[in-house]
């Protein structure tokens, strides 16, 4: 529905000859629109008061009108109407008026408005603080909760259908993965940061857009190519799917990294980095699967964020983990040739990582493993659950790492060892979960050695560093 403009509105209610032609229209629309009769209501309301006004001291006619003109405006459609906060009344004028002392549009007699009008109206925080989905509307508030704006963005756009999808492999979908308000360059404002790949019919579904605090588009991203991985063709059709947003350690800027994957499924996909001042792209990273989960960690404990990125390696039918020393992040991940995409570079990652399949692969409905998230648990540690999916479930097993990435120990949740156990009575299953069951499972993750052009153990990566040579530790393979 398209609503009539304040400023037509307020000559309508003047009986202005200016829309003499649009009246008719109008007062139909007015018959329709809520948020245009509320607004209509109120400017009559106030009109009749200065008319008041007009009787008892005629000569302030043109202060009463001064001080209507700095009034705050607000949009009448951006919060449902028992949340329209109202103009400041007429009362206030007629105060100034009958107050010469205070009658000039001054300290004082701002500090009478403030006494008469509520503190919201006067000074409302148009400061971006958080952003939901929320019944089919991007919804932005301020630090007090109040709603600054909204924008309609389809059917299904709501943070408790977004929380947790159908796919059963998938944790949950927080609102800072898609919805972040952000202050990308430090200007003491922030910008509200959104991605909308997950539903049908929504827009931009392969962009990242950036709007203003008054919710105009400030830049937009919008994600185009077309790849041939091996021999396979995938046309130009990408959805956002993550984002989040780091300063990486710098004190100026921040930089936003967001995951894109085919329209056609979730392979293949890739992670690029954009500046949040502009928009523009930095640099991009290929993967041959796909990339659940996305975050920034200090391992290190030395000031510099490590970036980490956790899913599904299809050309390896594998689980995987990669980690990037800096977000100067390039090139594509280790793939087999049929997986492997034409003119794209080696990639830069400090570790690539596989994790091995356990003795549910025997009964699992999913043709791989799949890593899903990423904990930090203490300075320099790590634990990353790896899914086998069964059905419509998922069994979890923990990896746990140290700064050097090096696999320390692994341990099943309850929910996989009771799942487990249950097999094995059944008979379905061999193995028994002892201490040799976990230890198999730690060293068999794998560890891309660039040096070598294969995978190997953390032991034998440790040597290949030793020794002198590059490995995925130092950019090549």
């Amino acid at each position: 529905m398209t609503h009539i403009d304040e400023h037509t509105l307020e000559l309508f209610v003047l009986n202005s000859a200016e829309i003499e032609n649009r009246r008719s229209e109008i007062e139909a629309h007015l018959k329709e629109c809520a948020g245009c009769a509320a607004l209509h209501q109120e400017m009559t309301e106030y009109y009749d008061e200065v008319e008041q006004i007009r009787d008892e001291r005629a000569q302030a006619t043109s202060q009463a009108l001064t001080v209507r003109s700095m009034l705050v405006k607000t949009d009448p459609f951006a919060a449902p109407l028992s949340e329209i906060p109202k103009t400041v009344p007429a009362r206030v004028v007629l105060f100034i008026i009958r107050h010469p002392a205070v009658s000039s549009i001054s300290v004082a007699a701002l500090f009478a408005l403030a006494l008469l009008t509520p503190t919201k109206t006067l000074f409302r925080d148009s400061n971006p603080a958080y952003a939901r989905a929320k019944e089919e509307f991007l919804v932005v508030y301020n630090k007090e909760g109040g709603e600054l704006w909204r924008k309609h963005i389809g059917v299904g756009y709501d943070w408790k259908e977004l929380q947790y999808p159908a796919d059963s492999v998938s944790l949950s979908r927080p609102p800072d993965q898609y919805l972040r308000a952000e202050d990308l360059d430090n200007d003491g404002t922030n910008e509200v940061v959104a991605i909308f790949g997950f539903g049908q019919g929504w827009p931009d579904r392969n962009a990242v857009v950036c709007f203003k605090p008054d919710g105009s588009e400030r830049w937009k991203f919008e994600f185009s190519r077309k790849m041939i991985f091996g021999n396979e063709p995938f046309a130009d059709v990408w959805n956002a799917r993550q984002m989040i947003v780091s300063d990486f350690g710098s004190k100026d800027t921040k930089d936003i990294i967001a995951s894109f994957d085919h329209g056609a499924g979730y392979y293949p996909q890739a992670i690029v980095r954009l500046d949040g001042a502009t928009g523009r792209s930095k640099s991009e990273y290929w993967h041959s699967g796909t990339l659940l989960s996305i975050v920034t960690m200090d391992i290190e404990n030395d000031g510099a964020k490590e970036l980490i990125c956790v899913g599904e390696n299809n050309g390896f039918d594998m689980a995987s983990m990669v980690v990037f020393d800096s977000p100067e992040f390039s090139g594509h991940a280790p793939a087999p040739p049929a997986y492997t995409p034409q003119e794209i570079p080696d990639g830069n990652e400090k570790y690539y990582v596989l994790f091995p399949r356990n003795d549910l692969k025997a009964v699992a409905s999913h043709k791989r493993n799949i890593a899903r998230s990423i904990l930090a648990e203490g300075t320099g540690k790590i634990k990353v659950d790896v899914v086998e999916e069964v059905g419509r479930s998922g069994y979890t097993i923990l990896y746990h790492f140290n700064s050097q990435m090096e696999c320390t120990g692994v341990d099943g949740e309850d929910r996989f060892v009771t799942f487990h156990r249950k097999l094995e009575a059944e008979g379905k299953l061999t193995k028994k979960l002892d201490d040799a069951y976990w230890e198999e499972l730690r060293r068999s993750v794998l560890y891309w050695d660039g040096a070598k052009s294969r995978f190997v153990s953390f032991e034998e990566l440790s040597k290949t560093k030793k020794s002198g040579m590059s490995p995925s530790l130092d950019s090549a393979h």
